[in-house]
């Protein structure tokens, strides 16, 4: 049992206040979340289940899920589909779009942190260990495994939620293609990203927008015909 003392603070995911555990007259600051979780099912992240201490270490505890995108790659299909990508990029879509809401960047998105069952393909984001608020980025810190790794990061400029649309253009080539786009890291890798043919960076999809005030959000991309296939409806009249 505790019991509260005073407010602390405020932030993105709640407030923290000061409290008295009662069995040992210890003072503790306690976090209450605003929301307690992302529903996992219908936002596309992995199940947080409970926290508990062991040994003098946290222990997290997440629902089981067995395969990863690069188990796929790796042991069964070493590329996919158009049509295997596009339900696992509308479902990565909705997981960043539901982080964006409240205020999350995960900033390490990588097939071995995309855990899928199938058929149909049915994927979940984890792997929370980089994921940060707005308000905690530090400019000129190196986020993001180099091969998905956005330029503004790189280049130690300020970045925000567009570095995960571009970690999850960079995870959909790999994908499909077998390899990454971006196989060296540092400025090599920028000169490379600049030299990309003006239709990747640009429309439709531009999650590979060199410049991230152009390249788009989760709710543009969830409209796009490459998602919605509003277009084949459209054919076919």
């Amino acid at each position: 049992m505790v019991q509260g003392e005073s407010f602390l603070g405020e932030g993105s995911f709640g407030m923290v206040v000061e409290c008295l555990k009662m069995d040992t007259n210890e003072r503790v600051a306690v976090k209450m979340l605003k929301n307690p979780a992302l529903d996992s099912e219908r936002c596309n992240v992995v199940q947080f289940k409970e926290c508990f201490q062991y040994m003098g270490l946290t222990c997290l505890v997440f629902e089981m899920l067995n395969m990863s995108l690069w188990d796929l790659l790796k042991n069964h299909r070493p590329v996919l589909s158009i049509s295997e990508l596009r339900p696992i990029a509308q479902q990565l879509l909705v997981a960043f779009h539901a982080l964006k809401d409240i205020d999350v960047i995960h900033a390490d998105l990588k097939p071995d942190n995309v855990m899928l069952t199938y058929q149909p393909y049915r994927v979940k984001l984890i792997d929370f260990g980089m994921a940060l608020t707005t308000s905690e980025v530090e400019q000129g810190v190196i986020m993001q495994p180099s091969a998905y790794r956005a330029p503004e990061v790189t280049l130690g400029c300020v970045y925000d939620f567009p570095i995960d649309m571009w970690g999850l253009g960079c995870t959909l080539v790999r994908l499909f293609a077998g390899k990454n786009l971006f196989p060296c890291c540092g400025y090599q890798s920028i000169k490379m990203m600049v030299d990309l043919p003006q239709d990747v960076h640009g429309p439709p999809q531009s999650l590979l927008s060199v410049d991230p005030r152009l390249r788009v959000t989760p709710v543009q991309a969830l409209q796009h015909p490459f998602i919605t296939m509003t277009h084949l409806s459209q054919d076919s009249h």
